[in-house]
């Protein structure tokens, strides 16, 4: 039973807390009492406390397994906030007790922002990387082209790590070159206008599709169209997963359809190739993923696995 004010806490209070903290820092998951979008996969320094193991003379945590658990918190607020939380270190002479005056009162704040805080992830606590080279396209095209895009995991929980601990794939088009037409210049612009569009599982994406909401079949999760006369003219993101209903987290691979429709009909007097797209059309694929180091010292890296990749070429016509 869990102490009531004044008293002495008991060894449910201190797992309560811990709880919170190791289904954020460490494996989560659905049948964890949490869902899908709970756990960065890391080592953690504290262990639940066994009734059974306390002192019953002075009936309290040990002062180690206090540290241990601030230890935790800390590493937790590191990577989301890039800061350490001002926790006072408890004292062996400490008789811990249930009440707001009190080190656990402080450390269970502490775990709730640590749970409040789960999907952000401070930019110094992640590193870029270029997975694949640029996909280029120079072939005129004139209806819709397109490329896929796979990230593939080794296990469905090394995913959910990677989305939850702060995980990105961003892409950015671009075209350049070609001859001076007002279809290319839309293009141009459209693209521009696009730049760096995110997945991730921090912020919900302008259409609501997230990491979790995903199924087998692709789902548009971000749409742009060009400006009038050529706004039937749609840079187009879609994904997909492996899995029927990805919301418990069983999903590991994750495919993107990267799409640009030209929906425009050349009504004018432009000069051929006045309803064709030409010059250089590019596709830059970017991850950021998490990283960093845990404390104390000695306590190793904060560590995720990447994923494999494959892209297609930007086919159609």
């Amino acid at each position: 039973m869990a102490a009531g004010i004044g008293q002495i806490i008991e060894a449910s209070d201190y797992n309560t807390i811990r709880t919170k903290v190791a289904n954020v820092m460490g494996i989560g998951g659905v049948g964890n009492g949490v869902t899908a979008d709970y756990g960065y996969g890391q080592q953690l320094n504290s262990t639940a406390v066994n009734p059974a193991d306390i002192n019953l003379e002075k009936r309290k945590i040990t002062k180690a397994q206090w540290d241990d658990l601030r230890w935790d918190i800390i590493n937790a607020s590191i990577h989301q906030l890039d800061t350490i939380p001002d926790l006072n270190i408890v004292a062996t002479t400490d008789p811990i007790k249930y009440g707001s005056d009190q080190p656990n009162y402080q450390y269970n704040t502490a775990a709730d922002t640590v749970r409040t805080n789960r999907y952000r992830v401070a930019t110094t606590q992640s590193i870029t990387r270029l997975p694949t080279a640029a996909v280029t396209r120079s072939t005129a095209w004139s209806n819709a082209v397109s490329c896929q895009v796979t990230m593939t995991f080794a296990t469905s929980d090394q995913a959910r790590y990677f989305w939850n601990s702060g995980g990105v794939i961003r892409f950015k088009s671009s075209r350049s070159g070609g001859t001076s037409l007002d279809q290319n210049t839309a293009w141009t612009r459209l693209l521009t206008a696009v730049g760096n569009q995110d997945f991730n599982n921090r912020t919900a994406t302008p259409i609501g599709i997230g990491v979790y909401t995903l199924t087998d079949a692709f789902q548009t999760y971000y749409e742009n169209s060009a400006s009038s006369p050529y706004s039937n003219n749609k840079f187009r993101l879609q994904a997909k997963t492996d899995v029927a209903n990805n919301s418990t987290g069983t999903g590991r691979i994750f495919t993107f359809n990267i799409q640009w429709i030209d929906g425009y009909v050349d009504v004018g007097p432009e000069l051929p190739p006045g309803d064709t797209v030409d010059g250089t059309l590019t596709l830059n694929i970017t991850e950021i993923r998490a990283s960093g180091t845990l404390l104390p010292a000695g306590a190793g890296n904060f560590s995720i696995t990447p994923p494999n990749y494959s892209v297609s070429s930007i086919s159609g016509s």
